[in-house]
């Protein structure tokens, strides 16, 4: 959480607590993030652990209209950012710690905050600001392009429903039994089909495979005996034959919208 008045160094916004103390993680971000300039020596260091004592036990007390704080504040919480803030004391010290051009860095930022001369936004903040604007318009971009890809699939799903309900229909009714059904049951049953599953393919009845499959089927004279394909041949003729008759129902209901 920040105050009213946010602290700007070397373009990194730094980030204060509910009490005002400043984020030292974005001290140290902004200070190049180096693994020597880490946080977490800072306080090691003895000079800084007795500055922390200073400011937590002053020998002149603060007046009443100065609020005493706490100098650390250590944050492990997932609601808020994590990390230590401390007071302005600790972020002079840990400036000087690092360089005395980084001091420099804070003094003036500092001032400027204080004075009212800090700009309201870094000039490389207008830049991220610009990046996320192109990022926004390519993301609506995209979600067009979803949406169309959306609808194409819809209309495809609906094409594959006509077609299974088709399928349906075919199968309800029964059909005439000829040679090229004679030689389809007997395919499948190679295949190992029960004579109910067979019937149900071929639409015809179970008791029709069964005189078909032992050769007892009454075929009428005109019914010329098929020259026996193989198993596979049957079954791929069975497949275009389907796919034939069913492409051409999905056509005649075309023309007729």
């Amino acid at each position: 959480m920040t105050t009213e008045n946010t602290l700007v160094i070397c373009d990194t916004f730094i980030r204060q607590d509910e009490e005002g103390r400043y984020f030292l993680n974005d001290l140290h971000k902004a200070a190049g993030g180096h693994q020597k300039d880490r946080p977490k020596y800072f306080l090691e260091n003895k000079a800084t652990q007795d500055l922390i004592y200073a400011l937590a036990f002053p020998e002149i007390p603060p007046s009443d209209k100065i609020k005493h704080l706490e100098p650390v504040n250590t944050v492990r919480s997932f609601f808020v950012d994590q990390g230590t803030y401390v007071v302005k004391e600790l972020v002079y010290a840990y400036a000087m710690w690092i360089s005395p051009a980084f001091e420099v860095q804070v003094i003036r930022a500092y001032d400027a905050l204080v004075t009212g001369q800090l700009s309201a936004v870094p000039a490389n903040i207008e830049t991220r600001l610009d990046r996320m604007e192109g990022f926004m318009e390519q993301i609506a971009s995209n979600m067009c392009v979803m949406s169309e890809v959306s609808v194409q699939q819809a209309q495809k799903l609906e094409v594959t429903a006509r077609y299974i309900g088709l399928l349906e229909i075919n199968q309800k009714g029964k059909i005439k039994v000829t040679r090229a059904i004679e030689a389809q049951a007997l395919a499948l049953k190679a295949q190992g089909m029960s004579n109910a599953d067979v019937a149900r393919i071929l639409r015809i009845s179970t008791g029709t495979v069964s005189q078909l499959v032992n050769g007892k089927y009454p075929m009428p004279a005109s019914q010329a005996a098929l020259p026996r394909g193989s198993v596979e041949e049957v079954l791929e003729d069975m497949v275009q034959a389907e796919r034939k008759a069913l492409l051409s129902r999905l056509a005649q209901l075309e023309s007729e919208q």
